[in-house]
């Protein structure tokens, strides 16, 4: 047996559960199966070497490759392509003896008995034999049973792309190497790269890639790449070695493209690799080889497939059968995830798709595409309330965009009118905008070239397709914050249902447009259209309905007007039709919720936000986890729960790096940094804080949407630099955010503003200054004191240290008053954990109590 002269990597595990299969008594063959370059003859070599002191007469590795060419039998009486029936011949048990006996280093005295005077040299000795490569010569398989029955201590460790098909033969099923498969609410390049190089596949690869670089390194800058290489061949640990072979002349990114491009880069003159597995389009040739001409013709059209498939949609569109889709399993060219699922991985469907012939597939892809097409048809119904069928279309994505791209191209828009809903809602829960808006404009292009035609047929249809394109492509240019693109698609598109008279159309270009106004600061122009919205989704589409509640809240909150956040909605929550659509359920319980809390129903908002949560995860609907995590920590930090708020925060703005949502990351850096000073980490803090300001600067002036967040973060930058004692530093900051409160007419932060500028002016010694900072403060207090009485005490004790310190007339009832608010709120909060928080960590309410305690001197 060879020693191996290269580390092996992941395959632990693997060795250890070969190892005891051998050691057990009733186990004389196992048989490693797995397709072409997937490490079989590795796992062998590195097993035998564990077994070595099991096996005291040796161990040896028969390479079959000896024997040239196939001879595999073919159970159904056809031959496999590329092979001729004179290779079926031979004295099998002889030729077995024969190549066994050349690795033993056996001398026969004749040509006739080689497999009685094998038999005999074995019979009294405890031997393992590996015989590699076992695939092409499947006709051995009986003369090795026999061999073994004969022969009582003698073990065989068979590495094959087929099982031999043996009741005595233990299969072990030799998979591709750990790859990073980052959820979809992560993605590839929030792997951290500490947690990627554990990943066998990318281990591999790096040590390979050092092996002709030293200097090579897994970074933070190639980490996608790599993981992406290793993707694109499926774990495949020769492929891996053949890829990292090329990084003499390319970088990880040019390798990738090229190997895109085309798989046959895959190719080394490296000495110490077997001939055959110098190259891969070899080694996929040789597999090809074995199939019979049907499982040859499957295989080539499955290529049809982007990846994965079901079995269901392989019997529609290929015409085939499960029981010849397992036998290509059988044959370690295609892999079966759960007995129903199958995939092709890159390098497999690359190759298979070179054998299928051009005719054969135009008439695949126009099957395929309405195949797909017509699932999404039959699901839209079901697709909003049922989570589990939302989950088997998003299974499906891959070949639902390809179907979707053959129908553009091919100006099917029967398919377009009947899939274009459900694919949308994929789209928005997948939280992928960018993709969306090239795919969605791509199809009104079409659209409007049909329009422009002479003479368009169903012209009304199409104009109403065009519509919902338009919303469609305004809806995710929204999502990125692009308001004047989505502004003007929106419009187009409620001109557009004006003139067809459409109100689904009108309701929906309402919405759409609401919510652009109202997040750019022209808040009574979005209420108002929001309103009209209503009336249009009454007389047609009643989902839309609850869609206008949703902007009406947002447009209430941002002005603090809370108490009417709450009425519209519980006004959603009343419609029927909501309790069919989950997801639509869980965004008004994020949106309903944070007002709730912020008016003081403390439980009943935490309940909504856990119930939001639970669907949002269940759907992995990464834009509104994101959304609700911030949304809750804000309550939560309100209520002191710091600790609680944080973690909420961090995973938020995690999310959002990943989907690119600038508002909440913006929010969520600076309440992240407001939590961390309250809790007496304003270090920590300021990092956060300044990381949204800087954020928002580079976006504010191209996106009216971010004024909000951009309020906030000039707004908590300047608090905590108040903590830090650098109230000159802090002014600027609190000016600007008190401006642009101003200009939102949204009276929490003005509050906000005015307080922390009296701090700033006490500090400086500004008396005149502070004491009309303070006054303005609390002239700003009946706007809101009941739409955010929890929020309120933090900022009016700034006010009151002014006043108390100017001995101002108002100082004394405002500090009464502010106890009595804390108790009040207190005694509203049910859940124990979160009253005593917000009584005895929010630094404020506790500066408060201790206070009137000490002048009443009266234990609180």
């Amino acid at each position: 047996m060879p020693r191996r002269l290269t580390s092996l990597y992941g395959r632990t595990a693997e060795i250890e559960q070969v190892c005891n299969l051998l050691a057990r008594e009733d186990c004389s063959l196992v048989t490693l199966v797995g397709e072409g370059g997937i490490g079989k003859t590795q796992l062998a070599l590195a097993t035998a070497e564990a077994m070595l002191p099991h096996f005291p007469d040796g161990i040896w590795l028969v390479d079959l490759a000896m024997l040239g060419a196939a001879s595999d039998h073919i159970d159904e009486g056809e031959t496999p392509t590329g092979l001729t029936p004179d290779g079926l011949a031979g004295d099998v048990a002889q030729r077995l003896a024969s190549v066994v006996g050349e690795a033993l280093s056996i001398r026969y005295q004749s040509s006739t008995n080689r497999m009685e005077r094998l038999t005999a040299y074995l019979r009294t000795r405890r031997v393992l034999l590996i015989l590699d490569g076992f695939e092409e010569h499947l006709d051995l398989a009986p003369a090795l049973l026999t061999l073994l029955r004969n022969t009582a201590h003698t073990k065989a460790l068979v590495t094959s792309r087929r099982p031999l098909n043996l009741l005595a033969e233990q299969r072990f099923q030799v998979d591709a190497l750990a790859l990073p498969e980052p959820s979809p609410l992560e993605g590839v390049g929030s792997l951290a790269v500490e947690r990627l190089q554990h990943y066998a596949a990318v281990e591999l690869f790096v040590a390979r890639a050092q092996a002709i670089q030293p200097q090579f390194a897994l970074t933070a800058d190639n980490a996608t790449c790599i993981v992406q290489i290793c993707q694109w061949v499926g774990g495949t640990p020769l492929a891996i070695e053949l890829a990292a072979a090329q990084l003499r002349h390319s970088t990880c990114a040019e390798l990738l493209a090229a190997l895109q491009q085309d798989y046959q880069i895959l190719d080394t003159s490296l000495a110490d690799l077997p001939e055959r597995h110098r190259n891969m389009q070899r080694v996929l040739e040789s597999s090809w080889r074995l199939l019979t001409a049907d499982q040859a013709r499957v295989l080539a059209a499955c290529s049809i497939f982007q990846r994965r498939f079901s079995a269901a949609a392989a019997q529609a569109i290929v015409e085939t059968t499960p029981q010849q889709l397992f036998s290509l399993v059988e044959h370690s060219v295609l892999r079966c995830e759960d007995g129903r699922r199958f995939e092709l991985h890159d390098l497999v469907h690359h190759f298979a798709a070179r054998h299928l012939a051009s005719n054969e597939q135009a008439i695949l892809r126009e099957r395929h595409s309405r195949y797909y097409l017509s699932l999404l048809q039959e699901h839209t119904p079901g697709l909003a309330a049922d989570i589990e069928l939302f989950h088997t279309l998003r299974n499906e994505m891959d070949n639902i965009r390809a179907a979707w791209a053959w129908a553009v191209a091919n100006q099917q828009v029967d398919l377009l009118v009947q899939s274009r809903q459900s694919l949308f809602q994929l789209y928005d829960v997948t939280a992928l905008p960018q993709e969306a808006v090239t795919v969605v404009a791509r199809a009104a292009a079409v659209v409007r070239k049909l329009l422009a035609e002479p003479n368009t047929a169903a012209k009304e249809t199409l104009q109403i397709l065009l519509a919902e394109l338009i919303l469609d492509e305004a809806h995710f240019h929204g999502r990125m914050a692009r308001v004047q693109m989505a502004t003007q698609l929106a419009q187009e598109a409620l001109q557009l249902g004006e003139s067809l008279r459409a109100p689904a159309i009108q309701a929906r270009a309402a919405y759409e447009l609401s919510y652009m106004l109202v997040r750019s600061g022209r808040r009574a122009e979005g209420t108002e259209l929001a309103r009209r919205g209503l009336v249009w989704a009454r007389q047609s589409a009643p989902a839309l309905e609850v869609l206008c509640h949703i902007s009406l809240m947002a447009s209430a909150v941002i002005t603090s007007r809370n108490l009417e956040a709450v009425e519209q909605g519980r006004a959603a929550l009343a419609l029927p039709q909501i309790h069919a659509h989950p997801r639509l359920l869980a965004v008004v319980y994020t949106q309903l919720a944070l007002p709730l809390g912020l008016t003081g129903e403390v439980d009943e908002a935490q309940t909504l936000f856990s119930q939001a949560l639970t669907i949002h995860r269940q759907l992995e609907d990464r834009h509104h986890i994101c959304r609700t995590l911030a949304y809750r920590a804000i309550q939560l930090f309100v209520l002191g729960a710091f600790a609680q708020a944080e973690q909420d925060l961090s995973e938020a703005i995690t999310i959002a790096d990943i989907i690119d949502d600038a508002f909440i990351k913006i929010m969520a850096l600076s309440y992240l940094g407001l939590a961390l000073t309250r809790a007496e980490r304003a270090d920590e803090g300021i990092g956060s804080a300044e990381r949204a300001v800087e954020l928002g600067r580079s976006l504010q002036v191209n996106h009216p949407m971010m004024k909000v967040p951009v309020t906030r973060a000039q707004l908590a930058l300047g608090e905590i630099l108040v903590v830090l004692g650098q109230p000159q530093a802090a002014y600027a900051f609190l000016q600007q955010g008190l401006a642009l409160a101003s200009e939102l007419d949204a009276p929490l932060d003005q509050l906000k503003a005015h307080s922390q500028l009296a701090h700033c002016d006490l500090l400086t010694g500004k008396p005149v200054r502070a004491c009309a900072e303070a006054e303005a403060t609390l002239a700003v207090l009946p706007r809101i004191e009941d739409n955010q009485p929890f929020a309120v005490p933090h900022y009016l004790w700034k006010a009151y240290e002014v006043l108390a310190a100017y001995q101002h007339a108002d100082a004394d009832p405002l500090l009464r008053h502010l106890y009595d608010r804390i108790q009040q709120n207190a005694a509203r909060i049910r859940n124990p954990a979160l009253r005593r928080s917000y009584l005895e960590e929010v630094p404020a309410n506790r500066a408060i109590l201790a206070l009137v305690a000490k002048q009443t001197a009266t234990p609180v």
